[in-house]
């Protein structure tokens, strides 16, 4: 709503600039001063609007958001070189400049599924590894104080629901990062491989991202850190978000 109401300020501070300082009047100084507060107030309000798309955008290490086009597109094969680029970057401000590079690709896709898992040491296996239970996508980063707060809350209540299970979706900013974050994870918990093509373009599909990771995914996103979404592992459809970062281990109660 600001957008709009400075545009109106820059429009109608020129006209009100000019009226000031060429209006004849006795108090000549108190409009000629009148009208250069005008016109500063226009320069400042023409140069916001201009400058809107860095001001509305979240802060990252770098101004680098990707257009993700409908905002729900996905990184697709042509975008795998610059995930894997961005898995050893080793933070956002790095990693931004991958990403940057597969949305200016094109390669964006929304394949179905989640494709290859991996287990809490790191074999390959698949989607089958889940057949029967209610899935749940986990977004979350060893790094975010919310995330340290909520994971053991999400390991009691799967101690207490063998029916669930988690995968998760990491935000970690190095693969030893990643490492060390799912080993202190559920022992059964799957994971999506790091740096992998389908880690990124699930993030751009449900649109969760922690603010660190801002400049590569830009700020369009509907939740933050932590996040489940209940999903079928097979399709890919989503059938619920759980919203952790705004209501907790409550939160649970919903799936």
């Amino acid at each position: 709503w600001l957008k709009p109401l400075w545009m109106k300020m820059a429009h109608l501070a020129f006209p009100a600039a000019l009226f000031a300082t060429r209006r004849p009047s006795r108090h000549g100084v108190v409009v000629t001063t009148a009208g250069i507060a005008a016109a500063i107030g226009a320069a400042v309000a023409l140069q916001s609007v201009a400058l809107w798309p860095a001001l509305a955008a979240p802060r990252g290490g770098a101004f680098a958001g990707i257009a993700l086009g409908s905002r729900r597109a996905a990184v697709g094969s042509a975008g795998g070189a610059a995930a894997a680029a961005a898995a050893g970057a080793g933070s956002p401000e790095a990693a931004s400049a991958a990403a940057a590079a597969a949305a200016s690709s094109g390669g964006y896709s929304n394949p179905k599924g989640l494709g290859p898992l991996e287990d809490a040491v790191g074999r390959q296996v698949g989607v089958t590894a889940l057949t029967g239970k209610s899935v749940a996508l986990y977004f979350a980063g060893a790094w975010c104080p919310m995330c340290q707060a909520f994971t053991p809350k999400l390991k009691e209540f799967m101690g207490k629901h063998p029916e669930k299970a988690v995968v998760f979706v990491s935000s970690d900013f190095s693969e030893d990062a990643f490492v060390t974050h799912r080993a202190a994870l559920g022992a059964d918990w799957l994971s999506v491989p790091f740096g992998s093509e389908a880690l990124f373009r699930l993030k751009a599909q449900h649109r969760a991202w922690g603010m660190r990771e801002a400049s590569v995914f830009g700020g369009d996103r509907r939740s933050g850190l932590p996040t489940l979404v209940v999903v079928d592992p097979v399709i890919g459809d989503e059938l619920k978000l759980l919203d952790a970062e705004s209501k907790g281990p409550r939160v649970l109660g919903e799936w």
